[in-house]
């Protein structure tokens, strides 16, 4: 059977380290799989004019909620994005997740992937999932800091819904979740 995908260009902005973390966990399945990856910060790429050749490759767009919608870099950064007609991508928002005793709860991307597929998808990329990923909160104004006992838990079940979110895309799937 042939692979899907030959290459993946997974772009992400970060703040806190939640987006660039979970990229590179992407980043290891697609290595995993015998796909090349590279992880790009949309801070030192693109101005929208490059030519970006998109046979066999995947993109990704990782990036944090911000006021429950994407941050405007990213909005801009998505816009500025060349077109390309038909290539494969997907999205992954970072959320503030919490673990109060043993419940955790989840965050809110709010309107953030819907936003960013909708771009995408209007410069003709195919989107195969999405995704609203749960990353330990530094949102302190609203709930105490948290414990590394909640920090590891929230990290250890971020990483298994993130393996099989990908696992899925890799294979040819699609994945819709947030």
């Amino acid at each position: 059977m042939e692979e899907a995908y030959k290459k993946l260009s997974i772009y992400y902005l970060s703040g806190t380290g939640n987006s660039y973390r979970a990229s590179r966990w992407i980043a290891e399945k697609a290595v995993d799989k015998g796909i090349s990856a590279e992880t790009i910060s949309v801070e030192e790429q693109l101005t929208g004019k490059e030519t970006i050749d998109s046979k066999g490759k995947l993109f990704g767009f990782l990036f944090p909620t911000h006021g429950f919608t994407a941050p405007w870099q990213m909005i801009k950064f998505a816009l500025e994005f060349p077109r390309i007609k038909g290539a494969d991508a997907f999205a992954v928002a970072t959320r503030a997740g919490t673990r109060f005793g043993k419940i955790y709860f989840p965050g809110f991307e709010g309107t953030s992937l819907y936003l960013i597929t909708l771009i995408l998808y209007l410069k003709g990329f195919r989107i195969r999932g999405t995704m609203g990923l749960d990353m330990p909160s530094n949102w302190t104004a609203l709930h105490p800091g948290l414990n590394k006992g909640s920090v590891d838990g929230i990290i250890s079940r971020a990483k298994t819904k993130t393996d099989k979110f990908v696992r899925r895309i890799f294979d040819g799937g699609t994945s819709f979740s947030g």
